[in-house]
């Protein structure tokens, strides 16, 4: 299991012990990344994503968000090299 939510406890979600996120709280300070949440690096994504320049389509359909525009969800089919070209921005 990645992320490790099995059940809650004490109003939160413990983390079973073969998790990622079990694993990387045992190293949080030895990679002095105190207070974050694997979830961080999707606003990170997101925000550099932004700052160079990708296409919005692109950035929704890389993050796995649902594209709410018409057009775009359904006549927009864009291939494979669009999309690297898009992604090697952040390069």
């Amino acid at each position: 299991m990645l992320f490790g939510r099995t059940q809650k406890f004490h109003d939160s979600y413990r983390y079973i012990e073969n998790s990622f996120r079990n694993s990387l709280l045992k190293i949080e300070s030895e990679l002095g990344i105190w207070g974050h949440v694997l979830h961080d690096g999707r606003h990170a994504f997101s925000t550099f994503a932004k700052e160079y320049g990708i296409n919005e389509y692109a950035r929704k359909k890389f993050m796995g968000h649902s594209i709410k525009d018409l057009t775009d969800r359904v006549y927009t089919h864009m291939d494979i090299e669009w999309f690297r070209t898009e992604i090697e921005k952040l390069l």
